[in-house]
């Protein structure tokens, strides 16, 4: 199933995090009003939780729309986890979400365009970071972190990254990541808007210099080659995109994707 991960920066936390914490928000579903919630709360309150249950998580995400066109000929790993370290800076939360989902069905004998889905994540926080570990497009745990921001205490923003400044990080440091592929987009050229550049050394083509240089240009997604010895050959390929969201298609257990993630970001973000 591999792993999505989002990265959001905590603003504020609530003063009493030990409890349940809940936004609300009206919406219009099938023609009537709503109330859709999103959850955060530590795992050993599960079983004193009512009224969000598991309907609907049975449904499966397409791949990120930043990232389905950076891997058109790779299956996703269905099977074996990658194990990892321990995760000592981070307490551990379960983030429930429920939002308006498009989805044509028939009960009891009525037909429905739209259904409301719930969502469930597994976050962990610290002082500066709550990162999000799932299946699930990396847009539904951003929509459950800004329904948190907008209706409770909890208040974090998602990472927005230019990746054209964080690749000079990536280029210049010695910490064993290199770039795979590029995703370019809004060139702006008469033949050409977007392009997707791929292949060894890929940041030092000609192409890929030009296109950096060209005006309004954007690059929205970058894979990355990861060197770790706890993988097959010694790395794992893992892209980024814009929106500060990781994407891997090897399942990697929450440990191991944690200890990827903070590695990636404290280069991307010239922390080390």
């Amino acid at each position: 199933m591999g792993f999505v991960i989002t990265v959001n920066k905590i603003k504020r936390k609530p003063s009493d995090f030990e409890e349940v914490v809940i936004g609300q928000e009206t919406i219009q579903l099938e023609g009537s009003s709503a109330v859709a919630e999103t959850k955060i709360y530590k795992p050993q309150l599960s079983s004193e939780l009512q009224g969000m249950n598991a309907e609907h998580e049975e449904i499966e995400d397409e791949i990120d729309e930043d990232f389905i066109e950076v891997f058109p000929d790779e299956e996703v790993e269905q099977v074996t986890l990658i194990p990892g370290g321990n995760i000592t800076d981070y307490e551990k939360y379960i983030l429930k979400h429920s939002q308006k989902y498009p989805i044509v069905g028939v009960l009891n004998q009525r037909e429905f365009k739209e259904i409301l889905r719930i969502f469930s994540f597994d976050v962990y926080i610290n002082n500066s970071y709550a990162i999000s570990y799932s299946k699930h497009k990396g847009k539904f745990a951003q929509s459950a972190f800004k329904r948190l921001s907008d209706t409770t205490d909890f208040k974090s923003d998602p990472y927005e990254l230019n990746l054209l400044d964080a690749l000079e990080n990536i280029i210049t440091s010695d910490s064993g990541i290199t770039i795979k592929t590029g995703w370019f987009a809004n060139l702006g050229l008469a033949t050409l808007d977007s392009v997707l550049l791929r292949g060894e050394d890929v940041d030092q083509a000609a192409d890929w210099k030009r296109f950096k240089r060209t005006a309004g240009a954007s690059l929205s997604n970058i894979e990355l080659l990861v060197e770790d010895d706890a993988f097959p050959n010694n790395s794992i390929a893992i892209s980024l995109s814009k929106r500060g969201i990781l994407y891997c298609k090897r399942n990697i257990s929450p440990e191991k994707s944690l200890e990827l993630t903070d590695r990636i970001f404290k280069i991307v973000l010239g922390e080390e």
